[in-house]
């Protein structure tokens, strides 16, 4: 014998599956109104991140910089005996006794907001450091025994101050 189900069958199909087109526009809704109120944060994110990439660019063109001018006033090498004096040049300085030659200058000096480095067979022009200065490091004894150099980077002062490199003493070198 079969068994009849009492079950009570309704005429329309049931719709348990799937979202509602209802249910769909309240999530979207909900999503579009998380992402206005975030988009704020985001935008200032990548504010922060442009303000970092500068300040590291920034940083690099001072690091190349004094990099740049210690090795060349290193190379700057005035006997020991002479009572040396750099002389004044527009914008700046020229060093004579460049790696030790009395003829040769290394030429520091300031043009266009940038520092330049020139000398013979030598060139080197900073970016990104804005206004500058040079200047010379004397002795008490009037003798120049270095040089300065003075910018600002982001309305920061920065200075790099560096003595000439020490002349190379021998026994044919003594007066």
């Amino acid at each position: 014998m079969k068994r009849i189900s009492r079950r009570p069958r309704s005429c329309s199909p049931r719709r348990d599956e799937g979202a509602t087109l209802l249910g769909t526009l309240v999530a979207l809704a909900i999503l579009a109104i998380a992402v206005a109120a975030a988009f704020p944060f985001f935008i200032a994110l990548l504010d922060a991140m442009g303000d970092s990439m500068r300040r590291t660019g920034e940083i690099a063109a001072v690091r190349g910089l004094d990099a740049a001018a210690r090795s060349a006033i290193a190379r700057v090498r005035p006997p020991f005996w002479s009572r040396y004096a750099a002389e004044a040049i527009d914008g700046g300085y020229a060093f004579p006794y460049f790696d030790g030659v009395e003829g040769d200058r290394l030429r520091i000096f300031t043009e266009d907001g940038a520092i330049l480095l020139e000398a013979e067979g030598f060139r080197w022009r900073s970016e990104g450091v804005g206004d500058c200065e040079v200047y010379r490091l004397d002795g008490t004894d009037g003798v120049t025994r270095g040089t300065g150099l003075l910018f600002y980077v982001n309305g920061e002062a920065v200075r790099v101050e560096a003595p000439f490199g020490t002349y190379p003493f021998s026994a044919g070198a003594l007066p």
